[in-house]
């Protein structure tokens, strides 16, 4: 029984930190801006990366408003959501 309880909070730890982490778009790639950039701008080292968004909170300039995305290769970026 002491075993079963130890391994259900264990679990339960990773499901936490799992879930409290960032928010990842599953369904679909989001290419992160400045990669795509660097590509364009003839940068043959840059791949593209997978960007998501972080938790940090929302900002609002007039109707726009702007989240900030973390990608995998260490770029941060504020991007508008639509």
């Amino acid at each position: 029984m002491k075993k079963r309880s130890i391994i259900t909070i264990i679990l339960i730890a990773i499901m936490f930190s799992v879930f409290a982490g960032e928010y990842i778009h599953y369904g679909y790639s989001v290419k992160c801006a400045k990669c795509v950039e660097a590509v364009k701008a003839g940068d043959s080292t840059v791949q593209v990366q997978v960007a998501w968004r972080t938790n940090t909170p929302y900002k609002k300039k007039g109707d726009k408003v702007y989240a900030k995305y973390h990608c995998s290769g260490g770029h941060y970026y504020w991007a508008e959501i639509r």
